[in-house]
C-alpha cells in the first residue's frame, strides 16, 4: 500500500482534522466501520454501484473511504480513511 499522501490544502468540513504534532483524544463510538466506493467525476462524487456500474465499465477511477463515528473534544464527528485504486 503506498504511503498516505496530504492534499495540498486539507478540505474543510464536519469531520476530524489536526496538524502534524497537535494531539487530541477521541473515543470510536462505531462497533463497525462502513466501507463505500466511490467514482470522482468534475469533482462530484457518485457511489459505484458495484456489478455493472457505468463509472466501472468507463474506466473511471474509484475510491475505498472507511469510516467510524467518534467522539473527540465532546463532538461526534466521522473519521475517514480513504484510499485510490
Amino acid at each position: 500500500m503506498p504511503p498516505y499522501e496530504r492534499q495540498a490544502e486539507p478540505s474543510k468540513g464536519n469531520f476530524l482534522s489536526w496538524d502534524a504534532g497537535e494531539a487530541k483524544d477521541l473515543v470510536v463510538l462505531s462497533e463497525k466501520g462502513t466501507k463505500t466506493e466511490t467514482h470522482w467525476i468534475e469533482g462530484k462524487a457518485h457511489e459505484c454501484s458495484g456489478p455493472g456500474c457505468m463509472y466501472c465499465e468507463s474506466s473511471v477511477r474509484k475510491t475505498l473511504r472507511w469510516s467510524v463515528l467518534t467522539e473527540c473534544e465532546g463532538e461526534e464527528l466521522p473519521w475517514e480513511m480513504r484510499r485510490a485504486n
